[in-house]
């Protein structure tokens, strides 16, 4: 799995594509694989999917490092270092607050 900003990632990437890439945040205890290969690989449609500090292929960081915000900052710097804005951003459970903590501090454009 490649690696950007800490985190292991999973990506797709069509090269004809018109949407803007789409990033997939898994829960709590989760990682990249919680979501269906059908999902990961839409066609004509770039997908990235990390596996956030601590699940995974990921490293843990310090205890301090897991707080919301600070994995919102992990995922908000991944997508930095891959230049992928604007982004359309699914959330399952825990990813949900993750990319909600995302438009809060209008790290995505919405």
């Amino acid at each position: 799995m490649p690696v950007a900003a800490s985190l292991h990632y999973f990506s797709h990437l069509e090269e004809e594509y018109l949407r803007p890439p789409v990033v997939f945040i898994h829960g709590a205890g989760g990682n990249y694989l919680h979501w269906p290969p059908e999902v990961r690989r839409l066609p004509g449609q770039r997908i990235f999917a990390p596996d956030l500090p601590g699940h995974g292929f990921t490293e843990r960081p310090a205890a301090a490092g897991l707080s919301l915000p600070r994995i919102a900052d992990s995922v908000r710097q991944l997508l930095a270092a891959l230049d992928r804005r604007p982004v359309l951003g699914l959330g399952h459970s825990a990813g949900a607050a993750i990319l909600a903590r995302l438009c809060i501090d209008k790290a995505l454009d919405t």
